[in-house]
């Protein structure tokens, strides 16, 4: 799923019976599918940026030689910063 689609999952009216039930439930999902450890297997953190934000260099598979900029804190996600 893009990351678009999945943001756009979480509930918005403040005004419908169970909307603090309904985003606690999202948000329970996004902390699972977002920071589930295959976001990061075969990656190592080579910079902390503060406030959960991180910089990973990716030593295995497909992706092997980049650099990814991690601000899923900010509900961005990983994006490739630097390519081999």
């Amino acid at each position: 799923m893009l990351l678009g689609e999945f943001l756009a999952r979480r509930p918005a009216e403040e005004d419908f019976e169970g909307f603090e039930d309904a985003v606690e439930a999202w948000e329970a999902w996004w902390e699972v599918v977002m920071f589930a450890p295959e976001c990061s297997a075969g990656a190592v953190v080579i910079c902390h940026l503060g406030c959960a934000r991180r910089e990973w260099l990716v030593i295995s598979g497909r992706y092997r030689g980049t650099v990814w900029s991690d601000c899923r804190v900010d509900d961005v996600g990983l994006v490739p910063l630097l390519r081999r």
